[in-house]
């Protein structure tokens, strides 16, 4: 029965576990990016290079292209994203031009602004050069692909080339960065641009389009033979549905937190096999208050246990940006009704239970401490996964313990 037990409780942990993460990485944090600039969840490449100020996806170079990508796809159903560019040069026409992408795939370089033709899923382009001589460039695109359409820089509404919208913008040459907003809310993407950063939003263009979760943003810019610098300044996240709940996928990419806890992840799995294999009931009989050689075996383990998600607590909340409001105090209720629990066990393995109490207190202050950042969801998982593991063994041995001594009375 024990051994059942155990393997049904390992189950739930990975699977909660893997939810989890899965909901950490969906964070906005993990998709947006301000200065100064790093390549935390995102990754630069081709002729793209970083400063500290901007990120220059193509240069005022002939021939250059470059991309940059965000590494964790978005799991939301309705997004909104806004980010600042700026397209200049010394040239009276630049070209070619750069774009914002929400695509199934990223890094393959092609000929759509950096981006490969027949992508699938959403661009924005930021069309600068008049291939057509329309007259009507800079010209802002909207474009859907399912992945069979070539892109045509023909501006004629045709939607041939995946074209389901756009509008004229002068922007380029301007003295400060623009900003652009794309809004996908209910099934609808509307598009809208600033142009001086006022506040002020012109609408683009609207147009009904279906965009599944788990696609990548990203950025590409490229030059031809005229050229143009492409520098992006920032981009940020909001997700638009009060009642998100993450698709419960394993997230393609290993961000820096999902990391530390995969640590504690693999000692949660250690102790509860070692605890597994301990035997159920003790072989000797006990005596007075002192607990049997399993049961103090079983305890040990889980006070182990506990003792390194305590040092887990104590060295996430002590780094920088670690405080503020708790994201954890949601478990506040459970780790007390837990300690109750101890108290009264207390009167047959009083020694023991004091401690692991002061061990329980570290986390509890420690999750007062924590940011409400979505990592210590995971960590409050593992450590009620802990105190539920204990409370059930615990009381297990002392009921088997007092069957013993029932036994041994009759």
């Amino acid at each position: 029965f024990l051994m059942k037990f155990w393997l049904l409780l390992f189950v739930c942990v990975l699977l909660t576990l893997a939810a989890s993460i899965n909901a950490a990485n969906d964070d906005p944090q993990y998709h947006s990016v301000t200065p100064p600039f790093g390549l935390q969840h995102w990754s630069l490449g081709k002729d793209a290079f970083m400063t500290e100020d901007y990120i220059r996806l193509a240069e005022d170079r002939q021939s250059r292209k470059g991309w940059f990508w965000n590494t964790i796809p978005c799991d939301y159903q309705d997004w909104e994203v806004i980010f600042q560019l700026r397209v200049h040069g010394v040239s009276k026409v630049g070209a070619d031009g750069m774009a914002f992408w929400y695509t199934q795939d990223t890094k393959i370089v092609g000929d759509v602004f950096g981006n490969q033709e027949k992508f699938k899923g959403l661009g924005v382009v930021i069309d600068t050069y008049d291939n057509d001589n329309s007259g009507k460039h800079p010209y802002i695109a909207l474009l859907s692909n399912d992945g069979t359409h070539a892109f045509d820089h023909v501006h004629d509404d045709s939607g041939g080339s995946g074209e389901i919208g756009g509008c004229q913008a002068q922007i380029r040459n301007l003295a400060n960065p623009s900003s652009i907003k794309v809004t996908y809310n209910r099934g609808v993407l509307d598009l809208a641009y600033d142009l001086q950063n006022t506040g002020n939003w012109v609408p683009c263009t609207s147009a009904r389009v279906n965009l599944p979760r788990g696609y990548y943003f990203g950025f590409t810019a490229a030059t031809g033979h005229l050229a143009d610098n492409h520098d992006l300044y920032s981009f940020d996240v909001q997700n638009l549905d009060p009642y998100y709940r993450p698709t419960p996928t394993t997230p393609t990419s290993t961000s820096m937190n999902e990391a530390e806890f995969t640590k504690v992840l693999s000692s949660l799995r250690k102790e509860l096999r070692n605890i597994g294999r301990l035997p159920a009931q003790s072989d000797s009989t006990p005596s007075g208050k002192q607990s049997s050689p399993a049961t103090e075996s079983k305890l040990d383990a889980i006070s182990s246990l506990i003792t390194k998600l305590s040092n887990d607590v104590k060295q996430i909340t002590s780094r920088p940006g670690a405080s503020g409001q708790s994201g954890c105090s949601g478990l506040g209720n459970q780790v007390t009704n837990v300690q109750k629990t101890l108290d009264k066990m207390e009167k047959e393995n009083n020694k023991k239970h004091a401690d692991l109490r002061d061990k329980i207190g570290i986390i509890s202050r420690g999750m007062a401490k924590a940011s409400g950042f979505d990592i210590f969801g995971l960590l409050n998982l593992v450590v009620l996964v802990a105190l539920l593991v204990f409370t059930i063994i615990a009381y297990l041995v002392y009921d088997s313990e007092k069957r013993q001594k029932y036994s041994s009375f009759r």
